[in-house]
């Protein structure tokens, strides 16, 4: 009889279970949706069409509402992969892809979209011609910093017919020089506005010099946190308000 023990192998020693593995999500998956059907045949347009810099923000709002519906916002996302060309419904995904792209290039004005037609840029795709849009409008010269700037500086009411037509550009002005990195800061703007009302807006000028300095309160601490916490909101507020006091009866 042998003095040899049989040795029992023990449990393999293992270390922390691996993590499951989620499929990779591409552009025909949105969230947990999937998008299974063709593409809607017609999209309803954007009212107003992108102009430039200007209503970039608004525009791009309201594409994105218009698609949240279709669960496609997703497919204008070029950091999204596309699905691989093997997938069976890569097809499908084209189909969806070549439709939102022809859709966005008619939600644009005439200078933009001459502007898609002799870019480099590819804009075969929904997100490629996304990014084409983008890259026209913030490219330097489309338009430029200085020349808003330069606009924003030398605006003033008796340029214009009205009160109402000095806001409407001035404000829009504002918002080019301001998504180009120039221009005032919204507090400037704002005493620049209110400035040039002066001959016609006397009592609600004084109203905002008042609501400035605290009821009266010539503070300079005072005067400092209005003006830190003055912000584009603020500004567009102002204008609105300006409208309704001249057409108020």
């Amino acid at each position: 009889m042998s003095d040899s023990t049989a040795v029992v192998p023990g449990p393999t020693p293992t270390g922390p279970p691996e993590p499951r593995q989620s499929p990779t999500k591409d552009q025909m998956h949105n969230g947990r949706r999937f998008i299974s059907g063709p593409p809607p045949t017609q999209i309803s347009d954007i009212h107003p069409k992108l102009r430039g810099i200007e209503n970039f923000n608004s525009w791009q709002f309201a594409v994105l509402n218009k698609l949240k519906p279709l669960h496609c916002r997703q497919m204008l996302d070029s950091t999204m992969p596309r699905p691989d060309q093997k997938k069976d419904y890569y097809d499908r995904w084209e189909d969806w892809s070549y439709t939102l792209s022809a859709w966005l290039i008619t939600q644009v004005e005439a200078e933009i979209c001459e502007a898609l037609r002799v870019t480099h840029d590819p804009t075969e795709y929904a997100d490629e011609t996304w990014d084409a849009i983008k890259n026209i409008l913030f490219r330097p010269g489309f338009t430029d910093g200085r020349t808003a700037w330069l606009r924003l500086v030398t605006m003033h009411r008796k340029q214009f017919t009205g009160p109402l037509e000095y806001i409407q550009e001035f404000q829009r002005v504002f918002d080019v020089a301001d998504a180009l990195g120039y221009g005032y800061t919204p507090y400037s703007a704002a005493l620049v506005l209110v400035h040039n009302l002066r001959g016609d807006l006397r009592t609600w000028c004084d109203r905002f010099e008042r609501n400035m300095s605290n009821d009266g309160d010539d503070d300079d601490d005072n005067n400092e946190e209005f003006e830190k916490g003055y912000d584009k909101d603020k500004f567009h507020a102002l204008c609105d308000s300006a409208r309704l006091s001249i057409m108020r009866p």
